[in-house]
C-alpha cells in the first residue's frame, strides 16, 4: 500500500498485519500531508534493510530494528514506535548511529484502568462467580466470599505515566500505595502521596502487586521464585506491562502451591499463549489476550501522539516523546530539543 503527494519525504510502515484494508491516509492525515506513506511486511534485518532505503522515518509496529539496520540506511533520519514498549528497538545503536527513537505512549490511561479492573475481579473472584452463573450453578453465592481492596496496600513496579495514573485511581478507592522504581526520586512520589520502597520491602508489604515496568536486560525475569516467595500468601500480582518480566514457571508454581492468592494478567512471557497453558485453567487467575487496554480514546491518542512524533522528526525537532534525547542526528549538526 503507497500513498503519494509528491512530497520530499517518505515514511515507511511496518507491520502490514496490523493494518488490514485500513488506509494509511485515514489513519495517520497529517504525516500524509507531509510525506508519501508506504506500507511494508518486512521483519527481519535483512527484509528491512532491502526494504527501508528510501525511508526518511519509519512508523514501527513489528520487526527488530539493531544497530547494523541504522547504519545500512543512511538516509533514515528517525523511528516512532506504535504504543509504549521498544524492547524491538536497539534505541543506544540508534543512538550511536544518529538516529532519533520515540514512542507514543497515549495509552498509559487505558492500562491502569485495565490493571485496576483485573485487581478489582481476582480480588471478588469474579471469575469463579461467572462461570458458575453460567454453568446454572448458583451454590458460590453462598461458598464464595472475595475481598475488599480498601484499606489495602497496593506496590506499584514502575512508576511512570501508567503507574501515576494506577496510583490515583487506587487512592481513590482507599488503598495505600508503595512503588518501586529505581529513575524515580522519593520526593517526586511523595508528592504522589505514594511512598518509595525496595522492590524485596514492597513484595513483602504489599496486599497486592502491579507490574509497570519497561521490558529490557535489566528487568526480564524481574519477578521470579525468590521474588514472589516474599510475597504474602494473600497477595495478588498483576500484570499488564510485558509478560517476560515475570518468570512464568516460577509464578505457575507459586499459584499452584499457594505462595501467592492469585494474578490478573493481560501478558505473558510467550504470545500468542498456547491453549495448554496451566494460568488459563486456574480458578484464582483471570487472562485476557494481550487486549483489555485497547479502548477507543486511547488509539486515537496514540495516533495523534506517534504523528506528532514523525512530523517532528522530519521537521527537524526531537519529539516530545523521545527517548534518545542526547542523539546527535546525523543529518543536522544541532537540533532544537522538545520543551519538556
Amino acid at each position: 500500500m503507497t500513498t503519494s503527494n509528491r512530497t520530499p519525504f517518505t515514511v515507511f510502515c511496518t507491520g502490514a498485519s496490523y493494518y488490514g484494508s485500513q488506509s494509511l491516509v485515514d489513519l495517520y492525515p497529517r504525516v500524509a500531508e507531509a510525506a508519501e506513506l508506504r506500507l511494508i511486511a518486512a521483519e527481519s534485518e535483512e527484509e528491512l534493510i532491502a526494504a527501508l532505503t528510501e525511508a526518511d522515518a519509519v512508523v514501527v509496529r513489528s520487526g527488530h530494528f539493531t544497530r547494523p539496520v541504522f547504519a545500512a540506511l543512511p538516509r533514515l533520519r528517525g523511528v516512532a514506535k506504535w504504543g509504549v514498549g521498544v524492547e524491538s528497538i536497539d534505541v543506544p545503536g540508534a543512538t550511536a548511529e544518529g538516529v532519533i527513537i520515540a514512542n507514543s505512549p497515549g495509552n498509559s490511561i487505558a492500562v491502569a484502568e485495565a490493571s485496576f479492573l483485573l485487581l478489582l475481579a481476582v480480588s471478588k473472584n469474579l471469575l469463579v462467580l461467572v462461570d458458575s452463573i453460567r454453568r446454572g450453578d448458583w451454590q458460590p453465592r453462598f461458598s464464595t466470599r472475595g475481598h475488599e481492596i480498601y484499606g489495602k496496600i497496593l506496590g506499584i513496579i514502575g512508576l511512570g505515566r501508567i503507574g501515576h495514573h494506577l496510583a490515583r485511581l487506587a487512592q481513590g478507592a482507599g488503598m495505600t500505595v508503595v512503588a518501586y522504581d529505581p529513575y524515580v526520586d522519593r520526593e517526586k512520589a511523595a508528592g504522589l502521596g505514594v511512598e518509595m520502597l525496595s522492590l524485596p520491602e514492597l513484595l513483602k508489604t504489599a496486599d497486592a502487586v502491579s507490574i509497570h515496568a519497561v521490558l529490557t536486560p535489566e528487568t526480564y525475569h524481574l519477578i521470579g521464585e525468590e521474588e514472589l516467595a516474599l510475597m504474602k500468601p494473600t497477595a495478588w500480582l498483576i500484570n499488564t506491562a510485558r509478560g517476560p518480566i515475570v518468570d512464568q514457571a516460577a509464578l505457575i508454581n507459586a499459584l499452584r502451591v499457594g505462595t501467592i492468592a492469585g494474578a490478573g494478567l493481560d501478558v505473558f512471557e510467550h504470545e500468542p499463549v498456547a491453549a495448554d497453558n496451566p494460568l488459563l485453567s486456574m480458578p484464582n487467575v483471570i487472562c485476557t489476550p494481550h487486549a483489555l487496554p485497547r479502548t477507543w480514546e486511547s488509539t486515537q491518542r496514540t495516533t495523534t501522539m506517534l504523528q506528532d512524533a514523525i512530523l517532528a522528526i522530519l521537521e527537524g525537532r526531537l519529539p516530545e516523546t523521545c527517548l534518545n534525547p542526547t542523539v546527535q542526528p546525523r543529518h543536522q549538526q544541532h537540533i532544537r530539543g522538545a520543551d519538556r
